[in-house]
């Protein structure tokens, strides 16, 4: 069935994209249109999620996929239609694009299935909500103002909801979790050049920016979480805007994608919304004219966003700081020595050094990698140079793209160094946002190397090996080998007490067993029993209170309970011990007592017991 999936992916969201842009007459080429419906149909795809959800429409993949067809049939029956296909030279640089594509699919792909199950915290989580989505058929907590699952209410629901449907198709969880992730982040590539295109007025320059971009380890690494398709959002939301300053028709896409956007994830729509401010304010100054459309645009995205999902999350938990509680975000505000400091502070943010940004490295960060590369960073340099001893052809409109650009690199290089400023803004995750208005602004500088390069009358074809060549072994390669390199999950909750064995023996048992699994549940830690592909019953309420209270329960009791609920397996980790207090003998007595129950130790390892009820 995952080829299956592959075809339901492509066909959804292209029929989700077209239906809301086949209304727009539009010259475009036949590539930049499907590819960016199919990114368009992301931004549907999270709008519908969010309201489905709430007005408890079933999460199926059979709803996505009628919804997606109803415009493209009626479309096919009703119009005439004609199809025209003339080669261009931007052909040619999407030949080199699709290479790239297939560089960054192949990397992804690799380094996600370079070990068995997941890496880190989050994708676990992220798994198990996915599949409790499939069964349950809604994102919404299990518990009436609980926080069972991290990543659903308050949390948007996309990202999860967007797995639960393909692996609703697919059958295969693991599987599902890894493939589309790493073809989401990689189908990001064509977004950015046709995106990059349109901005600055030249394939050329797109062309560039994307290779920079594919190369820069700091862009995107293969971890499973909701920032995977955070920054393909922006790519279409800066797309529709810079459509909507030719075509007011693109007012409706518009609007759509920054409504897609910030329904994605809380802490990134925040940071997404100021640059579309700083893009908005900065293009009115140059143009000398407030950029109503666009501006319009975004507050009616806005206003949908509300009321599809935050409006109805505040009125769910009763205020906004409880909502932002239970979307698993924290606030610190202190009182600094002039004032206030504004504090969100991520898991990874540290102080950024020089260092951290010239020279990229082969051991990184999973999540949100950092590191640039010593050739982009002198070109960055030069451009710099360059941009400000021509600083009067800025103004030309056509320049416009450079200076909005650099106002982008400059919020989100201060973003990065939030750590060291009053306002912090979860630092780390700049860096992806920080690496794509570098690859955008660096292109300025490249090109202006070109035509020096042209006056001097030095080899152009050299530069641009040279600088390919010094890419690649400054950046390119790095990031290879943090991408392709294993990830497997070697300490955390999961693995830090030796019981990865024991993960990974629940994952190879037959699929959809039931498994008992009560260690930490204060910390909800059985929803990852869903994410091996196991079932386990996350809401149902006597469970979860038996789970809350077991060490004090008798082995017998438990092995009872776990029986009266049908459990095939009952499964004790290096979490249980943590919940003993790590008293090797109260826990050897534990298990010594399950085992007189008279159930069958199916499975022993360092750090976890599987017992067969």
């Amino acid at each position: 069935m995952e080829f299956v999936s592959i075809l339901f992916f492509f066909v959804m969201f292209w029929g989700l994209g077209f239906s809301i842009t086949f209304f727009i007459k539009k010259k475009d080429d036949f590539f930049e249109k499907f590819f960016m419906n199919l990114a368009f149909g992301i931004a549907v795809f999270a709008i519908l999620a969010a309201f489905f959800t709430v007005v408890h429409i079933p999460l199926a993949w059979y709803v996505f996929l009628i919804l997606s067809l109803i415009i493209p049939v009626w479309h096919l029956f009703t119009k005439k239609h004609s199809f025209k296909f003339k080669l261009k030279r931007s052909h040619l640089f999407l030949i080199v694009v699709l290479i790239l594509f297939i560089f960054t699919f192949s990397m992804y792909l690799k380094g996600s299935f370079a070990y068995q199950l997941y890496e880190d915290g989050d994708p676990w989580k992220h798994a198990g909500i996915a599949k409790y989505i499939a069964i349950q058929k809604t994102a919404l907590e299990p518990f009436e103002g609980g926080n069972v699952l991290q990543y659903v209410d308050s949390y948007p629901p996309a990202y999860d909801s967007l797995m639960s449907v393909l692996y609703q198709v697919s059958n295969n969880l693991v599987w599902t979790m890894k493939f589309f992730n790493a073809l989401l982040i990689s189908l990001g590539i064509f977004f950015f050049y046709f995106f990059v295109k349109r901005f600055t007025g030249r394939a050329d320059r797109a062309l560039f920016a994307t290779f920079i971009l594919a190369m820069i380890p700091a862009y995107m690494s293969h971890f499973i979480w909701a920032h995977a398709i955070i920054t393909l959002l922006l790519f279409i939301l800066f797309y529709s805007i810079e459509r909507l300053g030719e075509n007011k028709c693109w007012f409706f896409p518009t609007f759509i994608a920054y409504a897609g956007a910030i329904l994605i994830q809380p802490t990134q729509a925040f940071k997404l919304t100021l640059l579309v401010i700083i893009y908005l304010v900065v293009k009115s100054l140059l143009m000398k004219k407030v950029q109503w459309n666009q501006l319009g645009a975004v507050i009616s995205g806005g206003i949908l966003a509300f009321v599809v999902w935050w409006g109805p999350m505040i009125v769910r938990y009763g205020s906004l700081k409880k909502m932002i509680l239970g979307g698993g975000t924290s606030l610190s505000v202190a009182r600094g020595v002039e004032g206030f400091t504004l504090k969100f502070h991520g898991t990874a943010d540290r102080i950024y050094t020089f260092v951290d940004f010239f020279f990229a490295n082969r051991v990184n960060m999973i999540n949100n990698p950092i590191g640039i590369g010593v050739v982009v960073m002198l070109l960055l340099f030069f451009t710099i140079f360059v941009l400000i001893w021509k600083y009067k052809h800025l103004l030309k409109e056509k320049n416009h793209w450079v200076i909005i650009s650099g106002a982008m690199l400059l919020f989100t290089f201060l973003g990065v160094h939030g750590e060291r400023l009053p306002v912090q803004l979860w630092a780390f995750r700049f860096w992806m946002l920080f690496a794509v208005f570098l690859s955008i602004f660096v292109s300025a500088g490249f090109f202006g190397l070109v035509k020096l390069c042209k006056k001097v009358k030095f080899p152009v074809v050299l530069l641009i090996v040279l600088i390919v060549l010094g890419v690649w072994f400054t950046s390119g390669t790095q990031k290879w080998s943090v991408n392709t390199g294993s990830w497997e999950h070697t300490a955390g909750e999961f693995a830090q007490y030796g019981n990865l064995d024991s993960w990974k023996y629940v994952a190879d048992l037959p699929q959809n067993s039931n498994v008992f699994f009560p260690c930490r549940n204060h910390r909800d830690l059985d929803v990852a029993i869903m994410g091996v592909d196991q079932n386990t019953c996350l809401w149902c309420a006597d469970e979860k209170e038996f789970k809350l209270r077991w060490v004090n329960e008798t082995p017998e009791s438990m092995v009872r309970f776990a029986q009266s609920k049908e459990y095939d397996y009952l499964f004790l980790d290096g979490n249980c011990f943590v919940q003993l207090d790590e008293n090797v003998t109260l826990f050897g007595n534990y298990l010594q007592g399950i085992g007189a129950t008279g159930v069958s130790l199916v499975h022993k390892s360092q750090g976890g017991f599987v017992f067969k009820i």
